[in-house]
């Protein structure tokens, strides 16, 4: 199944009014604004910092060598990159950004920056094109549950 991000905004905005921390009371009763944006980006780096904790300890050879420990390595920091994704569209919500629609521009800025012809749910430029060309730009466009072999 492919995740996107209207689902996962669906979700972490049924989800936070119900999270519970450690002593079991509701963490967020005011749903998304009980927090401060500063809270939401804080909670953000600190599973950031996670991630990069992971990648420090496997780099200076924390995990058992082989592929157990690299098993456990990836495990890990997957998990925290996926907390690094929910707060970040946490925080997103809070400010009242679209986090597909901000990484789409932001990514499509970039590769023009960058002068690579890959963007996300973008027409190409006919103009920029020349029959033949291997440069042509490549769309990705989000698919469909549907559309997804399983």
């Amino acid at each position: 199944m492919t995740l996107t991000f209207a689902q996962l905004k669906d979700a972490n905005a049924r989800r936070v009014g119900l999270f519970k921390n450690a002593r079991g009371e509701v963490a967020h009763p005011g749903g998304i604004t009980h927090w401060s944006i500063d809270q939401w980006t804080n909670a953000l780096c600190g599973e950031a910092g996670e991630a990069a904790n992971f990648a420090k300890k496997f780099a200076r050879g924390d995990y058992p060598p082989g592929p157990a420990g690299d098993a456990a390595f990836h495990d890990a920091i997957a998990a925290e990159l996926a907390d690094v994704v929910c707060y970040a569209d946490l925080c997103a919500q809070r400010l009242g950004i679209d986090l597909g629609e901000a990484v789409t521009k932001k990514f499509n800025q970039v590769s023009t920056k960058i002068g690579v012809p890959i963007y996300l749910n973008r027409a190409p430029e006919i103009s920029r094109q020349r029959p033949g060309s291997c440069d042509k730009p490549r769309i990705y466009r989000p698919v469909e549950d549907d559309e997804s072999p399983d």
